[in-house]
């Protein structure tokens, strides 16, 4: 089972992967303030038996790192701390965010502005940009096709 983030300042997007064959799948959005996230995170790496967490890599369009890098990597290694034999993987997330937006306007395309305003704020783009991470990694590990 592989756990997808989507790191950002305020919330963490995450999204699932039952294997290599599977479909991602969002699994929702949790606020970094006092831990919850991160308490959110260890909860499902238990109760799903993930082995791996892949993580969107803030690198800009130079393939250079930014200063939000070191905030995942701090992160990253709180996680790791507290459990030990998860795997952590960095994908270079450049564009997940564009993606996961185009995604979420084409998905609502019929609704108002103020429903589809209402489902950002829930943070809905963070697990999409969560399920494009795992969707950039199972396909670099099966040699870049779909």
């Amino acid at each position: 089972m592989y756990l997808g983030l989507d790191i950002g300042g305020v919330r963490v997007g995450v999204a699932s992967l039952n294997g290599l064959e599977g479909v991602p799948a969002p699994l929702g959005t949790f606020l970094r303030s006092n831990g919850q996230a991160e308490a959110e995170i260890l909860r499902l790496i238990v109760d799903r038996e993930v082995k791996t967490l892949v993580v969107g890599w803030p690198l800009n369009d130079a393939s250079e790192k930014t200063p939000q890098c070191d905030s995942v990597e701090r992160f990253c290694k709180r996680i790791s701390r507290r459990a030990p034999g998860v795997e952590i993987t960095y994908v270079d997330e450049y564009a997940s965010t564009v993606e996961a937006e185009e995604r979420f306007f084409e998905a609502r395309a019929g609704q108002s502005r103020k429903r589809r305003d209402r489902a950002r704020e829930r943070g809905v783009l963070d697990a999409l940009a969560a399920v494009t991470i795992l969707e950039i990694f199972k396909n670099s590990l099966q040699g870049g096709n779909s």
